[in-house]
C-alpha cells in the first residue's frame, strides 16, 4: 500500500512540475472560421447566460448552431426568442436514447460551414476572447484538437451551498490539471466537452464518433483519443486565462454522483489501455488510502496531502479560484471515499446512469 502511495506521490510531483512548464500563450489571430456547436436539453435556467456570453464574443468569423435535444422545458422557446434578434441556426434532434449528445453534435457538424468546430454545453458561459486564442493555436501552431480550462461558477447563496460549490471547484480542478499535464506530455487521458475545439475535416477523416456511438458519454474524450492516435503532436491543452469556460456545478450529492458515474462508465471502452490503467491505479491508491486511514497509518497520507496541496493550489490560482484553496483538505478527506463508491457503483450497475431525465449507459 505504501508503494502505491509512493508511486502516486511521484506522479503528483511530475504533474506539478509539468503544469508549470505548460506555456501560457497570449497571441491571437483572426483568420479561422468557427462553427460553435451546442447541444441543449432542459437548460432553461442557464440558456440566457450562455447566449449572452456568445453574443459578446470578441470575434467576427463564426456561426452558431444550437441543437435542441427533445427538451421538455422552455429551452426551445428561449432559443426562438433570441433568434428574433440574433441570427443563428436551431436544429431539433430526433429522439435518440442511445447516444443523444454525440448524435446532436454529429448532425450539427454535418451542417456546419466553419473549418473549425468549437463545442460547449448549455449550462456554460464562454469568455469573449476564446476564439481569437484558439484561432492562433490552429492557424499559426498547426494544432488539430484543442482542450481548454473549465471550472464552476461561484454563485451559491447559503453557507452550505458555498461549501458544496467550493468542494466541486477543487475536485474538478484536479481533473482539469491532470488532464492538461497528460496532454502536454502527449499522453492525453481526459478533457471536458464544455471546452473543446477541433478541425472539421479531420473529424470526418477519423469517422467522427464511429466505434463508440453505443455509449452515451464520451463525446469529448473518445474524440480526443482518436485525434491523439492519428496526430499525437497536434493535440494541445490551451493554458490561457482568456479561455476559461465556467459551468454549473451539481446542485445535490445525488446529481454529483450520477455525473461521476456517467464519466466513469466509459473507462472500459477506450482503445488505448493507458486511461483504463490509470483509472484502476487511482481506484487502488484511494482504496489503499482508506485502509491506511482506518489503521491510523497517516505517514504516507500526510505526504500525499502535501503534494496534492501544491498541485491543486497552482491549478486553482490559474483558474482564478484562490478562495477554494481553503477547501482542499475537505476534498482530500472525502475524495477517496466517493472514488471507491463510484467505481463499485459502475461495476455493479453495468454502467447505467440517469442524465437529464433519461436512463443511459
Amino acid at each position: 500500500m505504501s508503494l502505491f502511495l509512493l508511486i502516486y506521490i511521484g506522479l503528483l510531483a511530475i504533474g506539478t512540475f509539468t503544469w508549470y512548464l505548460i506555456p501560457q500563450e497570449n497571441e491571437t489571430n483572426t483568420e479561422a472560421f468557427f462553427s460553435i456547436i451546442i447541444p441543449v436539453r432542459n437548460e432553461e435556467k442557464n440558456l440566457k447566460n450562455l447566449l449572452h456570453s456568445l453574443k459578446n464574443i470578441n470575434y467576427q468569423r463564426f456561426e452558431l448552431i444550437v441543437i435542441n435535444d427533445n427538451s421538455t422545458d422552455n429551452s426551445l422557446g428561449i432559443l426562438e426568442d433570441f433568434q428574433k434578434t440574433w441570427s443563428f441556426k436551431i436544429i431539433n434532434l430526433e429522439a435518440n436514447l442511445i447516444s443523444p449528445k454525440k448524435m446532436a453534435i454529429q448532425k450539427a457538424i454535418q451542417e456546419a460551414k466553419g473549418d473549425y468546430i468549437f463545442c460547449t454545453d448549455g449550462d456554460c458561459v464562454v469568455p469573449s476572447d476564446i476564439l481569437q486564442t484558439y484561432s492562433y493555436q490552429f492557424i499559426k501552431k498547426g494544432n488539430l484538437f484543442l482542450a481548454g480550462p473549465v471550472t464552476f461558477f461561484e454563485n451559491k447563496e447559503t453557507a452550505f451551498q458555498k461549501i458544496w460549490n467550493s468542494f466541486q471547484i477543487v475536485e474538478f480542478a484536479s481533473l482539469t490539471g491532470m488532464g492538461a499535464v497528460a496532454m502536454h506530455l502527449q499522453k492525453p487521458n481526459m478533457c471536458s466537452g464544455a471546452n473543446i475545439s477541433f478541425k472539421k475535416d479531420i473529424f470526418f477523416e477519423l469517422n467522427g464518433y464511429e466505434g463508440n456511438l453505443h455509449l452515451a458519454s464520451g463525446d469529448d474524450e473518445f474524440l480526443m483519443h482518436k485525434f491523439a492516435e492519428a496526430y499525437p503532436a497536434k493535440v494541445a491543452y490551451v493554458k490561457n486565462a482568456a479561455c476559461i469556460v465556467e459551468t454549473a456545478s451539481a446542485d445535490t450529492l445525488a446529481d454529483f454522483l450520477e455525473q461521476r458515474k456517467r464519466w466513469a462508465s466509459k473507462w472500459r471502452s477506450y482503445s488505448n489501455f493507458l486511461p483504463g490503467l490509470l483509472a484502476i491505479f487511482i481506484f487502488t491508491v484511494n482504496l489503499f488510502s482508506i485502509i491506511l486511514e482506518f489503521n491510523l497509518n497517516f505517514k504516507w497520507l500526510i505526504v500525499r496531502y502535501l503534494f496534492e496541496l501544491l498541485f491543486l493550489g497552482s491549478v486553482l490560482s490559474f483558474l482564478k479560484k484562490k478562495k477554494a484553496i481553503w477547501y482542499i483538505l475537505l476534498v482530500q478527506i472525502m475524495y477517496k471515499y466517493y472514488v471507491v463508491y463510484t467505481a463499485f457503483s459502475v461495476l455493479l450497475s453495468k454502467s447505467t446512469y440517469t442524465w437529464k431525465g433519461r436512463n443511459l449507459k
